[in-house]
């Protein structure tokens, strides 16, 4: 499955666990993350996988939950930054910030 997302961590982690099983395997060859040998814990350095339905999907399956996921982190963030710039543009005296040297582009 296809997965996008981004990385932090500082350092180098230690596989104390011999029996390594890869989370996700990149493009290029590498692992991240781990599952457990007994398949009961998993993590990695990839975030934003709760972000994407069809990563969160395969997450809670793999978790054992039979719940459809239909939370969808992008169109909630576009919802939220559009409720903000509404906000914003209800809020403000464009006309003042305007005389007050803020360059003002129409949309």
């Amino acid at each position: 499955m296809p997965l996008a997302g981004y990385e932090i961590h500082h350092g180098d982690s230690q596989v104390l666990d011999t029996e390594r099983i890869p989370l996700i395997t990149f493009d290029d060859g590498r692992n991240d993350g781990l599952i457990s040998a007994d398949g009961q814990v998993l993590g990695c350095y990839l975030h934003g996988l709760f972000d994407q339905p069809a990563a969160l999907q395969a997450l809670l399956a793999w978790a054992g939950c039979t719940v459809e996921a239909k939370y969808d982190a992008r169109s909630q963030l576009d919802a939220e930054l559009d409720r903000l710039a509404n906000a914003l543009d209800t809020a403000l005296d464009w006309d003042k910030a305007a005389a007050a040297g803020l360059a003002i582009e129409s949309a």
